[in-house]
């Protein structure tokens, strides 16, 4: 089934001020520009919404990542300059993406849910909920979130080189970065984090998204699944599935 994000890509980290970046630099301004048109910036400004009043005082729930745990709200406000559209540099189905360089040197990918979402609040907290409990090296980790009124932010690692999406489409010189060898690890890669999620994450998890533009690269060009907003949760019953997935199949039907 095709999404909404489809139309503007997905998470896809790029950094100009390295040779990496130099190579995604085009994809990120793509992205920036297809980010652009959609309903997640002012009518007026052509801005993304102002965060609601107290955000700043909001501390972050962290996760697995000790680095984070001094992190502030302030911080992130000035490490995408206040969510200026010259950082963002993807789009998804719910909101935009933003490169951030934190105080300490880090590179995040901030993921700003749009407010207009009829179902914001459950795709929040299934993104939270599957992200909190997925940890494996071939999945993007989720490092912290907060939330407050109708703002939601999601804060990712950084990977690198962007999605393989570009690297198989996009990119001039893939030849030299992408050879087979590097294309079969990236294959590796992914069937070990889909493995994870079906077989071992708990509860077991359905991505039902997986496309080239959700395969996102570090600088290893390591494969790293994302976009786990619109996964499924396939709770493993006595019989057969949760209703996550549908009913229409069943063990015995």
């Amino acid at each position: 089934m095709e999404h909404d994000h489809d139309k503007c890509g997905d998470i896809s980290p790029s950094d100009t001020s390295s040779k990496e970046g130099s190579k995604v630099g085009s994809h990120q301004i793509a992205n920036h520009q297809r980010a652009s048109s959609i309903d997640d910036l002012d009518d007026e400004s052509g801005r993304p919404p102002r965060l609601s009043e107290g955000f700043a005082a909001v501390k972050l729930v962290l996760f697995h990542n000790p680095d984070c745990k001094d992190l502030t709200i302030g911080e992130l406000l000035k490490s995408t300059y206040n969510f200026s559209q010259a950082n963002i540099i993807g789009c998804g189905g719910f909101g935009l993406v933003y490169k951030a360089s934190l105080p300490d040197g880090c590179k995040v990918a901030i993921k700003r849910l749009s407010r207009d979402c009829g179902q914001m609040e459950r795709e929040f907290r299934a993104e939270v909920d599957a992200l909190s409990k997925a940890q494996h090296k071939n999945l993007v980790p989720l490092q912290c979130h907060c939330q407050t009124g109708d703002d939601k932010l999601l804060i990712y690692s950084f990977m690198e080189n962007g999605s393989l999406d570009y690297w198989l489409h996009e990119c001039i010189d893939r030849g030299s970065a992408l050879n087979w060898s590097a294309r079969l690890r990236i294959a590796q890669g992914v069937e070990h984090g889909l493995v994870y999620l079906h077989k071992v994450c708990q509860p077991n998890t359905v991505h039902r998204d997986i496309k080239s533009r959700n395969i996102l690269l570090n600088e290893n060009f390591e494969a790293h699944l994302a976009d786990f907003g619109l996964s499924r949760i396939a709770w493993i019953g006595f019989l057969g599935v949760s209703d996550e997935i549908g009913e229409e199949r069943r063990a015995g039907d």
